[in-house]
């Protein structure tokens, strides 16, 4: 029983990162249509690559700095949700023996 719950708690945390990663993709796309009008996304002053803005909001007209900080924030929430419980586990193991991992 407890390992049924386990491998559903487990199938909900992959399926929400891989959720999450959706959003930054959609994200990063929809970017590269929002940088101001004196800007090209591809030119040497973001370096030839148009994800700059996630960094240099001043590039970036007000659409853009909205998805700028949904792409972080779903990549936030993908490292609380789902690489810190799996580290956490690794380094239980690592500490301990105890195998979360395995037990599920």
């Amino acid at each position: 029983m407890i390992s049924a719950v386990v491998d559903v708690l487990l199938f909900c945390i992959i399926a929400y990162g891989l959720f999450q990663w959706c959003l930054v993709f959609y994200h990063m796309v929809a970017l590269t249509k929002h940088y101001k009008d004196d800007i090209d996304p591809w030119s040497w002053r973001t370096g030839f690559n148009p994800f700059n803005g996630l960094v240099s909001f001043g590039w970036l007209k007000p659409e853009g700095r909205i998805h700028a900080k949904k792409c972080w924030f779903a990549i936030g929430k993908f490292v609380l949700i789902v690489s810190v419980p799996w580290l956490l586990a690794i380094l239980l193991r690592a500490l301990t023996g105890v195998d979360l991992l395995e037990m599920a």
